[in-house]
């Protein structure tokens, strides 16, 4: 059987993208040697069902039956990652046990297993007769014995080479890492949002329970906080709109109050809160991505935490704001009859939802596009090694 590049997809958090043994030998360059190459399981045909129970999986990937089991879809599926990453792991710790167990040569950078058929052995990388096995020292051959330990600096990899001068997979790998970058920068930006919407709708849920209570000393500086935080930090994602931008307008409040939330609304938009940065992440990717597990990578520049961080300096530097007991009636009113805050909640879970729904698609493609990465990685390092076996053999 052929295993499908099918798998689960994640940015908070996103899958060990590990490999499993096929049974298929590939084609080598000696009749003598049998290759076993390891490729990803796929999630939902092989996992789910066998090993995770299918509502999880139904929740997780299709958002069915999410209430049934009373689980988020998020949740249900940050959950099968964290299953899926154990139970590949074992299956990969087993496949090189079993390599090792039958004579074979493991490689970590191709996860491929390299037996001698026919009743030869190993010599090296190579497979010979028993008599002409030899501890080869010195020259080509001794490097091709330690070539799993340093076979980029023998291949089109290696910086000294011009990258139109590479190898047709070194100039594939190159392009499909540029996409990758931009796909998962695109998906970090996201994660950015959302995490600031979350925390500026954290603010607005405060400022309703202030006014709820009626009383200036804390409603005054949770409105202030909340005009502050939103007119500073409005998503960067064009498909979607801050509803907290309207809610602090100082044109549709009263206008004692929208007086007061103007000198605010101006000092934000005066300063220059940090924003996500795409172009940073898509450096720090290319730079990272080599050798280097999907699910590091999706952590690199921890969107989260730079959207929590950009909101501290913010709410640090909240002007005050004192408002009269009148002043608070006039807003408690205003709230009772408009429900603009209720408007904005449901604005804000609809504008999330939207975002969620489009970083499920972008970790698609982001997982696809880790495989063939690997695969165009390990197509190079068949390449290398071939042609230092060629040289090795003269």
């Amino acid at each position: 059987m052929v295993c499908t590049n099918n798998t689960m997809k994640s940015f908070s958090g996103l899958l060990l993208l590990t490999l499993l043994v096929l049974g298929l030998p590939q084609a080598s360059l000696l009749a003598a040697k049998e290759v076993t190459t390891f490729e990803v399981p796929d999630a939902r045909a092989e996992f789910c069902g066998p090993h995770m129970q299918i509502g999880f999986c139904r929740c997780a990937f299709s958002d069915e039956g999410c209430d049934v089991i009373n689980i988020t879809q998020e949740e249900a599926y940050n959950f099968i990652e964290r299953k899926y990453r154990e139970w590949v792991k074992g299956l990969i710790q087993t496949a090189g046990e079993q390599c090792l167990s039958e004579n074979g040569r493991w490689n970590t950078n191709t996860r491929q297993c390299t037996t001698c058929t026919e009743g030869q052995v190993l010599d090296g990388t190579a497979c010979v007769a028993p008599e002409e096995a030899r501890d080869v020292v010195g020259g080509q051959c001794q490097a091709l014995r330690d070539f799993g330990e340093d076979w980029r600096a023998y291949s089109d990899f290696n910086q000294s080479s011009a990258a139109s001068e590479a190898s047709a997979e070194v100039q594939e790998y190159n392009r499909t890492l540029e996409t990758f970058a931009q796909k998962v920068a695109a998906a970090h930006a996201l994660a950015y949002d959302m995490e600031i919407d979350r925390q500026v709708r954290l603010d607005l849920l405060a400022y309703n329970t202030a006014l709820i209570a009626g009383l200036p000393e804390t409603v005054s500086p949770a409105l202030a906080r909340l005009t502050l935080v939103s007119n500073s930090l409005v998503p960067e994602s064009s498909e979607v709109e801050s509803p907290y931008i309207a809610l602090v307008d100082p044109a549709s409040l009263d206008e004692t109050v929208g007086t007061k939330l103007t000198t605010i609304a101006s000092s934000a938009a005066s300063g220059s809160p940090p924003k996500f940065s795409v172009s940073d992440t898509v450096e720090q990717v290319e730079a990272s991505a080599w050798g280097t597990s999907l699910s590091i990578i999706t952590g690199i520049g921890d969107p989260t935490a730079s959207a929590t961080q950009a909101l501290v300096g913010i709410r640090a530097a909240t002007p005050a704001l004192e408002l009269t007991d009148e002043e608070v009636a006039i807003l408690q009113q205003e709230h009772r009859t408009t429900l603009r805050a209720d408007k904005a909640l449901a604005q804000s879970y609809a504008a999330n939802a939207v975002r969620r729904r489009e970083r499920l698609g972008l970790e698609t493609e982001i997982a696809t596009l880790y495989n063939e990465l690997e695969r165009w990685r390990g197509a190079e390092y068949s390449r290398a090694q071939a042609a230092l076996e060629a040289s090795c053999q003269q």
